[in-house]
Order: structure tokens, then C-alpha cells, then sequence
């Protein structure tokens, strides 16, 4: 099922053993486009902090109660790596850096074997994970020049992978987003653009719709007829 991922900013997380804390922002690979960690604020404990949870770890969102279900017991979770571990550099996104610096551990639990050190590369071999927050008001470029802004992004909840991005079209700012995919296409953040394959006009033709949490299958059929787009 196609979701948009903003909306789950704020849902509680479920553990094994009980809550423990909330969704508060997702990391993204802006390579691969797979979302790599949610970021659990579990600040409500005395010594509690944001800890960064693995795709491999999530269970499906409940939409009924806007519940946030994770495979981890409350020990892994207060046993994975912090999010402050992460470094962030404003003009290229947040970054994460060597791939197998993070590993699973039996039991889902995640661990890491090397610190995680912020990169300003932009080589493919490296592991770029920007949040929601730096990928909102990114600007879209097609041919004809800038057409919208980035404000969501949509993943698939079997695979974890960005499908879409969500753009707020320049022209139409009150009206359903455009859900635009994101094959063979990259963020170029020196300049903060996302450079995009296909013309406005096929963009404002295009379905659309406000940003929800869950996509009914007749909106997801409709976006991979309009693109030729799976939706995984």
C-alpha cells in the first residue's frame, strides 16, 4: 500500500512489550530512494533519546489507530543507535555515512558497529539519507523551469521505498498535490532542485490528490497508468 509519510510524524510507537515513544521524522536514501530508519523520540523516559529504528523492524502502521507498530522489544529499542549520531550539513541534507557502520542483530534489534560520520560526497558509493524535514520545500525542475515544491514524500509500506514525492504545483497551490515518481531522477543539494523527467503539462494532468496517510488501490492504479510507474 502506497502512504505518505508526514502524516505518521507524531504516532505513537507500538513494541512488543508496549508504547515507548513516537514517530517523529523518517530517513530517506536520496540515491536509492529506500527509507533507511524512522527516528523514535523516546525522550519521555528520564534518560531517554531519539533512537533510529530499521524498515526490517516495522510492522504495518495502524491507520484505525494511528499507531506505529515495531517487531522490537522495549529493550532493542532503547538499546539502538541514537539519531544524534547522525551528522547534518544544511547544504546537502542530512547524511549518513558508511553502509555497514549499521547492521541488524538477532532479534531485529539494531546495532551499530562503527560510528556513523556525516559525508559531504556525493559519489554513489556513499549511503545518503536525508529526513522529511530537508526534503520539504525543495524545489522541482522540469524542462520549462521550477513548477512546484517537494512537500511529502509516499512509500510503498511492503518495501519501504519512496514511490513518489509530493509536490505542490506553483501554479495550482490550493488545489490536490501531484504525486510524481521518482525514477531517474536525483536532488541536487548545493542548489536545493529536484530535477524531474516530465513536462508540467503532464504533471498538471496527472491524479492527484491532498497528502493522506494510505492510498486506496484505485488512486494507486491510476498513478501507474498516467506514468507507466509500478507501485510496488
Amino acid at each position: 500500500m502506497l502512504r505518505a509519510l508526514s502524516p505518521m510524524r507524531g504516532w505513537p510507537t507500538e513494541t512488543k512489550d508496549g508504547p515507548d515513544g513516537h514517530v517523529e521524522d523518517f530517513v530517506i536514501d536520496d540515491v536509492t530512494w529506500a527509507v533507511r530508519f524512522a527516528v523514535v523520540d523516546r525522550r519521555h523516559w528520564l534518560m531517554g533519546s531519539r533512537k533510529l529504528v530499521m524498515p526490517e523492524t516495522f510492522l504495518s502502521p495502524d491507520d484505525r489507530t494511528h499507531t506505529f507498530h515495531l517487531s522490537l522489544s522495549r529493550h532493542q529499542l532503547e538499546n539502538s543507535p541514537d539519531a544524534g549520531a547522525m551528522g547534518k550539513d544544511e547544504s546537502v541534507g542530512s547524511r549518513v555515512g558508511d553502509p555497514s557502520a549499521v547492521a541488524a542483530t538477532p532479534g531485529n534489534a539494531v546495532a551499530l558497529s562503527a560510528p556513523l560520520r556525516p559525508s559531504k560526497s556525493d559519489a554513489a558509493t556513499d549511503l545518503h539519507a536525508v529526513s522529511l524535514d530537508s526534503l520539504a520545500g525543495v524545489k522541482v525542475r522540469t524542462s520549462q523551469g521550477i513548477v512546484g515544491r517537494i512537500a511529502d514524500a509516499a512509500a510503498d509500506d511492503e518495501h519501504w521505498i519512496i514511490r513518489y514525492l509530493i509536490v505542490e504545483l506553483s501554479s495550482d497551490k490550493e488545489g490536490p498535490m501531484a504525486w510524481i515518481p521518482t525514477r531517474n531522477s536525483a536532488i541536487r543539494w548545493r542548489i536545493r532542485e529536484w530535477e524531474i523527467p516530465f513536462a508540467l503539462d503532464q504533471l498538471r494532468s496527472s491524479p492527484r490528490r491532498k497528502i493522506d496517510t494510505a492510498v486506496d488501490d484505485q488512486f494507486a492504479a491510476a498513478l501507474r497508468d498516467h506514468y507507466g510507474e509500478p507501485v510496488g
